[in-house]
């Protein structure tokens, strides 16, 4: 195995940029071995691995892979191509290649024999201490990890419950899809940390556990999940101001910046897509400033295929939805004759076919008597429904039979003055954002509502095709069923006449249910 070429750095500020520094030195006389500690220091300048490449130190990575399973404090590479040259690069390759190991963090101790500088064990430091590596009593190092094991469950049940918006049978740029939006919808960006570790916000825990962190955080995490997605060609980049990640598919190199497509302030259910999937020129076209323009690729992201805007996520800022080889958004694209945004609520088929299932034309009104141009509708799939919210109210749409349902309106005190502009399902909870303003929704309404009450559409004796009503299709649906065309019906909708078997005469008892001579009981 050898570590691929690619940009790394660690940030301390916007994104933890950082560097290191070397802070002590000393020899162990009984065996002459050197001891040195390497701690990360705020540095105008970055850090930059950048341009250089590690060959040959598989072993070395499984070893480091045991220990920090095993929360080693002492893991020993005696003999595996680590010396004191590559040691501070192989450890940031490590944790950067590793996000599941959030807990090794800033800096590291390791020993080397002074007469080839060949490194013998390697000590991590861990997130949950403030001394440097080796300095923790053994009671300490106890406590700290029982605390990573609490903290790995419950790392271990968010990224369970994010990677549920994704199947095997979806192509890898869907999963990509999926995952940039699950991630985005549930991170909220902030460099101020408000867990028990402070530096939790610049690891994948911080993003994945706890919802929250900067964009090292949302890179890291996207990275972890794409990864278990079997995507493996992605990686952290950045440069002295931000970092995000980097993705090969069919043989092309793309941009995706999870943390840039994350609005702030955050509203549930929005999502950017202006950054999923560019070139390197979208991305410098899109932002000029030193976040992104300063950076020198190693990987020439060149293909422009997803740059255009009639790729469908780039018609919307509603979080998508995959679901049983559908796809569910909003197309934002279109205007009335007022050049307001009207919101198409679209399926697309597995085989490329699309429907429209709502159309929201609302106006979101805005202070002294005008009105957002926009549209602000946002989705999320329960059971056999799909919710939508328009200005006001939150609807539900059957996608068996097509039917919608208001399950909530604003109050009328609130609708004076706010409109509804972010949506979240819970656990039997609806989250629904409202505001004066479409960028700052300081208020949820946490509604109380059980999704799996009556999902499943009442079909009438006879709608064996389950179209909603009884015509003269559901007798050929059965015919064609007897004809072995159709491979399955429901009986009790297909028995019209209660014999428990399906035969010509329920055919012929459709046909005088359509005629008024026949009455089903």
């Amino acid at each position: 195995m050898k570590f691929r070429k690619k940009l790394l750095s660690i940030l301390i500020s916007l994104c933890i940029l950082s560097s290191f520094a070397v802070t002590a030195v000393y020899a162990d006389t009984k065996d002459e071995i050197i001891t040195e500690t390497i701690e990360f220091v705020t540095m105008e300048s970055s850090y930059d691995t950048g341009g250089k490449i590690l060959e040959d130190l598989s072993e070395a990575e499984a070893a480091m892979k045991a220990g920090a399973e095993q929360l080693e404090r002492e893991i020993y590479v005696t003999g595996l191509g680590v010396n004191k040259d590559n040691v501070a690069q192989f450890y940031y390759n490590f944790i950067f290649e590793n996000p599941q190991y959030f807990y090794l963090f800033s800096g590291l101790s390791y020993k080397f024999n002074p007469a080839d500088n060949s490194v013998i064990s390697i000590h991590p430091k861990y997130i949950t201490s403030e001394k440097n590596p080796g300095q923790d009593t053994a009671e300490e190092i106890a406590q700290q990890n029982a605390e990573i094991q609490e903290m790995k469950a419950l790392f271990d049940k968010n990224t369970e419950k994010l990677m549920e918006c994704i199947d095997d049978s979806m192509s890898e740029t869907d999963k990509l899809l999926a995952l940039h939006d699950a991630l985005v919808c549930h991170v909220s960006y902030t460099d101020v940390p408000d867990g028990k570790y402070s530096k939790s916000v610049f690891t994948a825990y911080g993003a994945i556990a706890e919802g929250k962190g900067v964009c090292q955080s949302y890179t890291l995490a996207y990275e972890y999940l794409a990864k278990l997605a079997g995507i493996n060609d992605i990686y952290f980049v950045s440069n002295s101001y931000h970092s995000w990640n980097m993705v090969k598919l069919n043989g092309n190199w793309y941009h995706i910046d999870a943390t840039f497509d994350d609005p702030i302030n955050d509203v549930l259910g929005r999502v950017s897509h202006k950054y999923f999937l560019i070139s390197d020129a979208k991305l410098r076209s899109n932002d000029s400033s030193q976040n992104h323009s300063t950076w020198s690729p190693d990987y020439k992201a060149e293909s422009t295929i997803y740059d255009e805007s009639n790729n469908f996520w780039n018609k919307t800022e509603s979080q998508i939805v995959f679901d049983n080889g559908k796809t569910y958004y909003v197309d934002m694209s279109s205007k009335d004759s007022n050049s307001n945004n009207v919101g198409i609520i679209k399926e697309l088929g597995s085989d490329g076919t699309e429907k429209d299932l709502a159309r929201i034309t609302d106006y979101w009104k805005a202070p002294g008597g005008s009105y957002y141009i926009g549209n602000f509708t946002r989705i999320f799939k329960a059971g056999d429904c799909l919710y939508y919210n328009t200005s006001d109210s939150v609807i539900k749409v059957n996608l068996s039979d097509g039917k919608s349902e208001t399950v909530y309106t604003l109050a009328d005190d609130l609708k004076a003055s706010n409109c509804i502009y972010g949506l979240k399902k819970g656990d039997n909870i609806i989250y629904i954002g409202y505001s004066p303003t479409p960028n700052n929704v300081a208020a949820v309404i946490e509604y109380e509502y059980n999704f799996q009450e009556s999902t499943e559409p009442q079909y009438k004796k006879g709608d064996v095709d389950k179209s909603g009503q009884v015509n003269i299709y559901d007798a050929t649906y059965l015919q064609k069923f007897l004809a072995e065309i159709v491979a399955s019906v429901d009986m009790e909708l297909a028995d019209m006449n209660g014999d428990n078997r399906i035969s010509i005469v329920d055919c012929t008892l459709i046909q005088m249910v359509l005629a008024g001579t026949y009455e089903v009981n």
